[in-house]
């Protein structure tokens, strides 16, 4: 039954229970006198079982309930892993994670702050610092976290020369291990630079960028 379903997946055709019937989608060419839909006629009622009952282990699954609020929060073995490697060299940019935007065209710079505010005030991890206490790795998050865009002037730098400069190394007891610069290179051109360490991110978190969520 499953190497049936994977086989029909691998053809990118979706499968649907829809009033007890079964319901093919994105079904290729010639696929209805093909040797696999036969074969899927014969188990019919089996992937209909099948596909059932997994929508429905799937509804059953319980949402993690949300941590209690807290002054500070143990910090994870992970975390505590790149504390103290940020404490051996802290001037180490090993862990920064960052990234690079070109924006062409007029650009409301207030807006784009506003954004990123709004962004911060929505994701707790961008507003999450890391301090000892009492022998203990602890993280901290902050109610508020302000963002400011730091804008510079390309001149007769090269982009690389400023993202550079641009990337340092954080202090991990700030209540935001998250900053954006925004570089001139012309009147109606400019490079976002976003730089986050990697105590807070995964690199995973700049789909919230491109998706603009």
């Amino acid at each position: 039954m499953k190497d049936l379903l994977l086989k029909l997946m691998q053809m990118g055709i979706n499968i649907e229970v829809v009033n007890d019937e079964l319901q093919l989608s994105n079904i290729p060419p010639r696929f209805q006198e093909s040797d696999l839909m036969v074969e899927l006629k014969m188990h019919k009622k089996e992937v209909i079982d099948y596909v059932k009952k997994r929508k429905q282990a799937n509804t059953q699954v319980k949402a993690i309930a949300k941590a209690s609020a807290k002054d500070l929060y143990n910090a994870s073995p992970q975390q505590r892993r790149l504390f103290f490697l940020h404490q051996i060299a802290p001037s180490s940019l090993f862990y920064n994670i960052s990234q690079a935007y070109s924006i062409k065209g007029h650009l409301e710079i207030e807006q784009l702050v506003k954004s990123f505010q709004l962004l911060i005030e929505r994701h707790e991890t961008l507003r999450t610092s890391f301090s000892i206490v009492d022998k203990k790795v602890v993280q901290k998050i902050s109610d508020e976290a302000s963002f400011n865009v730091e804008y510079i002037k390309a001149g007769n730098e090269t982009v690389d020369s400023v993202v550079t400069k641009f990337i340092r190394p954080f202090d991990l007891t700030e209540n935001s291990l998250f900053r954006g610069g925004l570089i001139e290179v012309a009147q109606d051109e400019h490079i976002l630079v976003l730089d986050m360490h990697h105590l807070i991110s995964d690199g995973a978190a700049f789909r919230f960028f491109k998706a603009g969520d």
